[in-house]
């Protein structure tokens, strides 16, 4: 039986196209845009792997794309796993990569449904200002963890960090150390397997940006990493990374479409199964 791949894109048109045409090349693959309407609760999935460039910024697919991945479908990338910046620091420090100093800091506002004095009694109030300040040392970066609700302030003293987390509303944010970069690099993943690093022949960005795709149990993903003082940084994971049509960028993403369709069940599925 042939295996299925949608694509999911937003203005992506023609890399789709060609990458529709790439994997159709294989013998027993069958590639076409996805098309979403209404959705059943069990509603059989039509695709074995959906290509996912656009639930990032239309929650709709994203609902729809759990449901798929509930059904059989192998996502890429994995759905269920948040792409907040907060996590993927602390997972890369939790694998053993050097990642920058962060504190993920409550939210300043709320909304109408949330009554402050009566139910956020689990926060700590104050907060120890001084010592999130000295751990990740000042001057350092205020941002949002959350790549669609972009916030990011550069504070070098408490009253700069005090007024720019002011400003922040009901966004989530976190303090990051600011390292002085020597240089950057990206690493774009392919299929949890292989890595194209964009920026220079940097030692062991391949292996770093692996190691935390694996981690992330993603298939496509761009990881920024940067050298400061001679160690090899995370900074962050694109889980939405811009393709050049380049041939090795095209042909190491066909590659990973077509083996995710042949290859065992996704990590997804197994995750979310019922006992």
């Amino acid at each position: 039986m042939n295996k299925r791949v949608g694509l999911l894109v937003l203005d992506e048109v023609d890399l789709a196209e060609e990458i529709a045409r790439r994997c159709a090349a294989h013998a027993g693959i069958e590639a076409e845009l996805v098309v979403v309407g209404g959705t059943a609760e069990r509603q059989p999935v039509r695709y074995d792997v959906i290509v996912d460039r656009a639930s990032a910024l239309v929650p709709h697919y994203r609902a729809y794309l759990r449901a798929a991945a509930l059904a059989g479908a192998t996502i890429v990338n994995d759905p269920f796993v948040p792409a907040d910046r907060f996590f993927q620091l602390a997972l890369a420090s939790h694998i053993g990569l050097s990642t920058p100093r962060a504190v993920l800091l409550p939210q300043h506002g709320y909304g109408p449904a949330i009554d402050q004095a009566r139910m956020l009694r689990n926060l700590e109030f104050p907060l120890r200002w001084q010592e999130i300040a000295a751990y990740v040392e000042l001057p350092a970066l205020l941002r949002s963890i959350d790549r669609q609700e972009p916030f990011d302030a550069k504070v070098a003293t408490l009253e700069e960090l005090w007024r720019a987390f002011d400003a922040t509303g009901e966004r989530v944010v976190m303090l990051q150390q600011e390292l002085a970069l020597e240089r950057r690099v990206r690493c774009l993943c392919f299929g949890r397997e292989r890595a194209i690093v964009q920026g220079g022949d940097e030692p062991g960005a391949a292996r770093a940006g692996l190691a935390l795709a694996r981690a992330l149990g993603w298939d496509l993903c761009a990881v920024e990493l940067g050298v400061a003082g001679g160690v090899l940084y995370v900074l962050e994971v694109d889980p939405l990374p811009s393709l050049e049509p380049s041939e090795p960028v095209l042909g190491a993403l066909t590659d990973a479409i077509v083996a995710a369709a042949w290859g065992p069940p996704a990590a997804t599925r197994a995750r979310h199964e019922l006992p």
